[in-house]
């Protein structure tokens, strides 16, 4: 059954890794971003320099102008805060936590195309979700999780039958990192 191993110097993933791998820094990263842009090209598109010479009522743009950017600006300051805590978290997994073997029990694809509109001759592509049910001990307890992964398993060398490494803080034992997902294969 899976064991313990003795914790030793691991290295801790990148910003780029992180960003790439993992959902919720990634996530954030990207909202935070998406909101500046909003704010900027709200603010640009209701500037007065911009509206149309004729005598229209540019109450609403002015509203629009001045609320929306403060608020997408607002939200934007969420992102950094989510990704830097997420940052923090896997840091502190990776460097106090302790290594554990784990069994692939199944790895799981979910497919579907995203609805097309009729007219248009043009297919979008599949979507693809990828899941990793693991089954781990931690401290003389057997636990059994399910982990989207942002890739097919075989990338990060997840077989189902074989055995795999997790980093786990003793202190969270339900929510281990799959060390090949943000390191790499060894």
């Amino acid at each position: 059954m899976p064991s313990l191993l003795p914790s030793d110097s691991r290295p801790v993933p990148s910003l780029k890794s992180l960003y790439q791998q993992d959902f919720i820094f990634g996530r954030a990263v990207k909202v935070g971003v998406f909101l500046v842009i909003v704010a900027a090209g709200v603010r640009w598109a209701t500037e007065p320099s911009r509206a149309p010479q004729t005598p229209v009522d540019l109450s609403m743009d002015k509203a629009l102008g001045d609320w929306v950017p403060l608020i997408a600006l607002t939200l934007a300051a969420l992102g950094p805060v989510v990704a830097v805590s997420r940052y923090r978290w896997v840091k502190k997994v990776f460097t106090e936590g302790i290594t554990v073997k784990a069994t692939v029990e199944d790895l799981e694809v979910y497919s579907w195309r995203p609805d097309s509109s009729g007219s248009t001759s043009i297919k979008k592509a599949s979507r693809h979700a990828y899941y990793a049910k693991l089954r781990y001990a931690v401290l003389g307890v057997e636990r059994t999780i399910e982990r989207k992964i942002p890739n097919s398993g075989y990338t990060f060398g997840l077989v189902k039958g074989r055995e795999t490494e997790l980093v786990v803080l003793e202190s969270s034992p339900d929510r281990p990192l799959i060390r090949s997902v943000y390191l790499g294969k060894r």
